[in-house]
């Protein structure tokens, strides 16, 4: 009975693993942090942000908000995703996912240590919301309607109330940001195909050689 070399079978194993292994990297949702500043606005109490996930889904990975302390002293905003619904953020403000603090004053773009990384899911609107805990933070807009990424951008929402009630403030701008996601993980049919042709193979080979040696002759 003839074997199979040595390399090929390491081969197939090798080509089977290779076409069931994700390959997985950021993927830039929102990002108009370069669009030019005309003003900032205001939380008060809270401030939201809706956009739309494309056609994939991920996990949340990194969140730049582009922000303006307006006193040197210590200064911050607790930073949320909520849902939406019609349009608009939930009653609520959502998950916390981290506070977005700064003990200078002006524009500044800064990076929030992430404390939860939920899934986006595919074709769903969401919102960023910032609630005022310290000092005055208002957020940079601009007027551009591109986002520079993936996502789409919907209206702005504001609240007095902690998220209890949203009032919309969309004047046909869009808060500053940078949001990426780790897309969820496939495996692409081509690579299904050929990890199931090569597991075929390999089985096939190694049955052949087990029912070949009931039947060796020395």
């Amino acid at each position: 009975m003839n074997k199979l070399p040595a390399t090929l079978e390491v081969g197939i194993v090798f080509s089977l693993l290779i076409a069931f292994t994700p390959i997985s990297h950021a993927n830039t949702i929102l990002d108009n942090l370069s669009d030019t500043i005309p003003g900032s606005l205001t939380p008060n109490n809270a401030l939201a942000q809706v956009f739309t996930m494309p056609s994939y889904s991920g996990d949340l990975s990194q969140l730049e908000l582009k922000l303006d302390p307006q006193f040197v002293a210590s200064e911050s905003v607790n930073v949320y995703l909520d849902t939406t619904t019609s349009g608009a953020p939930t009653s609520g403000l959502g998950t916390l996912l981290g506070t977005a603090s700064s003990s200078t004053s002006g524009n500044q773009v800064i990076t929030l240590s992430l404390s939860s990384q939920p899934l986006l899911s595919a074709g769903i609107s969401y919102a960023i919301v910032i609630k005022q805990e310290t000092g005055q933070v208002f957020w940079d807009y601009t007027t551009a309607g591109g986002s520079g990424g993936d996502g789409t951008l919907g209206g702005i929402y504001s609240s007095l109330t902690s998220g209890s009630s949203w009032s919309s403030a969309d004047s046909g701008d869009f808060v500053l940001m940078d949001l990426e996601v780790t897309p969820v993980p496939e495996v692409p049919m081509t690579g299904a195909f050929m990890g199931f042709c090569a597991l075929a193979i390999a089985v096939g080979h190694r049955l052949r050689r087990k029912s070949g040696s009931f039947f060796q002759v020395d």
